[in-house]
């Protein structure tokens, strides 16, 4: 499974990590306690900076600069949020 890494070097499973270059918005669906969602993506030192690692161990896509926490939304299947950070 692939995993996001953010710029504090925490690591959670994620399926998922695209943007809306028009909204200025990330998008990441992973496998996250939800109380560490709040934690994590509402702080700027960690989402500064959010990398999706492949299977392969090597960084598929680097974003910087979404540290807006936008929401998250609960969903169904393996990876159960996706989390939503905005440029502010």
């Amino acid at each position: 499974m692939t995993i996001l890494r953010t710029a504090t070097g925490k690591e959670y499973p994620c399926d998922f990590m695209g943007v809306a270059p028009g909204l200025a918005t990330c998008f990441v669906t992973l496998e996250i306690d939800l109380a560490e969602v709040l934690v994590v993506f509402q702080n700027p030192e960690e989402t500064s900076e959010l990398n999706w690692i492949g299977d392969d161990g090597n960084v598929v896509r680097t974003e910087t600069g979404y540290t807006k926490f936008g929401g998250f939304t609960i969903l169904d299947g393996d990876c159960p949020v996706r989390v939503r950070m905005q440029k502010p």
